[in-house]
C-alpha cells in the first residue's frame, strides 16, 4: 500500500480562506514526506468561483522545497491551455529543483469557459494537445528544433533522463488510443479503457506502459473521534462530491467517478 495526498485547493466561503489553505498544503507535505508517502498529487483548473487551484506548477515548487523524497504528480495538466515552450522550461526547472521528483499525466480539459479564457478554439483541443505533447519531447532533448518556423533550443534540460514520466489521462475511447501513441502510459478514469489501451499498443507495436496503480477511496480521513470530527468534515466532503458531479455535466463524452 503506497499512501498519498491529493490537493485541488477549492477554498468556499464556508471554509478557511484560501491563504490558510495553500499554507497548510506545503506543511502537510513536509510532514508526509518524513512519514514516507509517496507522491502529492496536484490538478488544475482556471476561472472556478471556489479558486480551484491554476498554478500547481508553482504550488508544487513550494512543496519540493520543504521535502526530499516524495514526488509530484499533476494529474492533470491541461496541455491544450499551456504555452508549450513555457511549460516545457517550468517542467525542466522543476524537476531540477526537485531533483528528478516530478511526474505529469497530460490531460485535454474539458470546461467550455477554460478554453476561452486561453483564447482556445475548443474544436481543435486535440491538435493542440498532440502538438504540445510533440514540442515536450523535442524541448527536453536539449537540441535546437523548429518552433512556429524558428529554431529554437529550451534550457536546461530536466534532472531525470530523457525527460520525467508523462502519461495521457481522459474518460473517453479517444484518450485510450491516444495514449497508445504518445507518452509513456495511460491514466484512465473510467474503467474498459485500459484494455482498449493495451489493444491499440499492440496493434501500433508500442510498449505498453505501467499500469495504474490500484485506487483507494475517494476521501480517507483519520480522527480520534470520528462521530465528532464528521461533523467538521462532511460539508467538504459533499461540497467536492457536488461541485465535481455539476462539472462533469460539461464533459460532453467520457465518464466520471461522481454521479450526477
Amino acid at each position: 500500500m503506497k499512501l498519498t495526498l491529493r490537493y485541488d485547493m477549492r477554498a468556499p466561503d464556508f471554509g478557511a480562506p484560501a491563504v490558510e489553505l495553500y499554507e497548510a498544503s506545503v506543511q502537510q507535505v513536509a510532514w508526509a514526506d518524513q512519514l514516507g508517502f509517496s507522491t502529492v498529487y496536484l490538478a488544475e483548473h482556471h476561472g472556478a468561483d471556489d479558486g480551484y487551484c491554476p498554478a500547481p506548477m508553482i504550488q508544487a515548487s513550494a512543496m519540493m522545497g520543504v521535502s526530499r523524497r516524495i514526488r509530484v504528480h499533476f494529474s492533470a495538466l491541461l496541455a491544450p491551455l499551456h504555452d508549450p515552450i513555457r511549460m516545457a522550461e517550468d517542467l525542466a526547472v522543476l524537476d531540477l529543483l526537485s531533483r528528478g521528483r516530478v511526474e505529469v499525466t497530460i490531460g485535454l480539459g474539458y470546461r467550455p469557459h477554460e478554453y476561452r479564457m486561453f483564447g482556445i478554439d475548443k474544436k481543435r483541443r486535440v491538435a493542440v494537445l498532440e502538438e504540445n505533447l510533440r514540442i515536450l519531447e523535442l524541448a527536453w532533448s536539449g537540441e535546437p528544433f523548429d518552433y512556429r518556423g524558428e529554431e529554437v533550443v529550451v534550457r536546461p534540460r530536466p534532472h531525470q533522463r530523457p525527460r520525467p514520466p508523462i502519461y495521457i489521462g481522459g474518460s473517453a475511447e479517444a484518450s485510450a488510443i491516444r495514449a497508445a501513441r504518445f507518452g509513456d502510459g495511460y491514466r484512465p478514469v473510467a474503467p474498459g479503457l485500459w484494455e482498449i489501451y493495451v489493444q491499440e499498443c499492440a496493434r501500433l507495436g508500442r510498449p505498453i506502459g505501467a499500469k495504474p496503480p490500484g485506487k483507494g477511496p475517494l476521501f480517507l480521513h483519520v480522527s480520534e473521534d470520528p462521530e465528532r470530527d464528521w461533523e467538521v468534515v462532511v460539508p467538504h466532503i459533499l461540497y467536492t462530491a457536488a461541485s465535481n458531479a455539476e462539472w462533469a455535466k460539461e464533459r460532453g463524452v467520457g465518464a466520471t467517478p461522481y454521479a450526477t
